[in-house]
């Protein structure tokens, strides 16, 4: 919780150049893991499965590569969704700005092309709020062709993740439909919080009492596939109170959304608040981390949208100094937050493969 409190008072300071300065960091990781995305669902997955069945992989393991989910760096198709939700309101963000514009909308078709790919429909649905929330956000004189625009790359979304899902896996009467899969989950959630409801099972509570409470059939886990019931469950009621807080706060601060790239910021909290109803990035420090730093782009101070810039007449050589030394601990700090993203990213995914790599050396003796 700490690094992400620091990452979201850090970029409540940024100047509006280090917001796009982050904004570009954002929307190039997301580009290079769309990349990666796309490389792995065309071809590398299938070379994957098939070496990991020949290694005598786990069975869930090799079936998990044979769906052909694209998880780029990440551990799950869900995770880089969520990053690649976050990317596309970066490229939002720098639309109005950007004097290339050709390269934002080459990387956001790549980022929507690899989001369909991943068949995350919590990914899915989260980026379907938090474009509706941006819709909500904005006053566009032709709300009307605003609002069938959105309706329209919805529905395309959404006609991608069906395309590259299996069919099999959604039918609610499958015993494996993700839907039925979280219930029990959810379910669980609940039933473990009446052993503590005050104070809560304590950090990393849930994964140790589910077993005990799970149900034949249910997705073994260690998270709730609910970040916010997760939090409730395993902080009790002081982090129910402080969510609810923090919601309150942040509803009471949707006046200062007054430019383009604070409502772009919010539109990507909201995906990813939704986002979390179904799924667990909140605790990916890859995600995380950068949805943190959209939420102090658009909760952040208030101040000019334009950075005044210094004249000879009306600033002493002190003043000159003391401003090209906001600079330079206002890009350290930008580099630093992109450097913590992606070594967060990288960190989470290391951890992930020595987790498998444990399994299948479990499963070989």
């Amino acid at each position: 919780a700490l690094p992400l409190v620091a990452v979201f008072l850090c970029a409540r300071r940024f100047a509006p150049r280090e917001r796009r300065a982050l904004a570009w960091s954002l929307v190039g990781v997301g580009a290079a893991q769309a990349a990666l995305g796309v490389a792995q669902r065309l071809f590398l997955l299938r070379r994957m499965a098939a070496a990991a069945a020949a290694a005598g992989a786990p069975a869930d393991v090799v079936a998990r590569l044979a769906d052909q989910r694209p998880f780029g760096t990440e551990t799950l198709p869900a995770a880089l969704g969520g990053l690649l939700v976050l990317a596309l309101a970066a490229c939002g963000l720098l639309w109005r700005g950007a004097s290339r514009k050709w390269l934002v909308a080459a990387a956001a078709v790549l980022l929507a092309s690899a989001l369909a790919l991943t068949g995350s429909f919590g990914a899915l649905l989260g980026g379907a709020a938090g474009l509706l929330a941006l819709l909500a956000f904005s006053t566009l004189r032709r709300r009307r062709a605003a609002w069938i625009v959105a309706l329209v790359a919805v529905a395309a979304l959404f006609a991608g993740v069906l395309a590259a899902r299996p069919m099999h896996d959604l039918g609610l009467s499958n015993p494996r439909n993700p839907l039925r899969l979280r219930a029990g989950n959810w379910r669980g959630a609940v039933v473990a919080a009446r052993e503590r409801p005050v104070t809560g099972l304590g950090l990393g509570g849930f994964g140790a009492v589910y077993p005990n409470v799970a149900r034949p059939g249910d997705l073994p886990t260690v998270y709730a596939h609910n970040a916010w019931l997760q939090l409730a469950v395993e902080g009790g009621l002081p982090a129910a109170a402080a969510l609810a807080a923090g919601a309150w706060w942040a509803w009471r601060r949707r006046r200062a959304l007054a430019d383009q790239e604070r409502r772009f910021a919010a539109a990507a909290v909201v995906a990813f608040v939704a986002h979390n109803l179904f799924d667990f990035t909140l605790f990916l420090p890859g995600v995380s981390w950068a949805a943190a730093a959209l939420a102090g782009i658009a909760f952040g101070d208030d101040g000019p949208t334009v950075e005044p810039r210094e004249t000879a007449s009306s600033s002493s050589p002190d003043d000159a100094w003391n401003a090209k030394a906001r600079r330079v601990v206002r890009v350290a700090a930008v580099g630093g937050l992109a450097a913590l993203i992606a070594a967060g990213g990288a960190w989470y995914a290391l951890e992930a493969r020595a987790r498998r790599a444990l399994d299948r050396a479990d499963a070989a003796f």
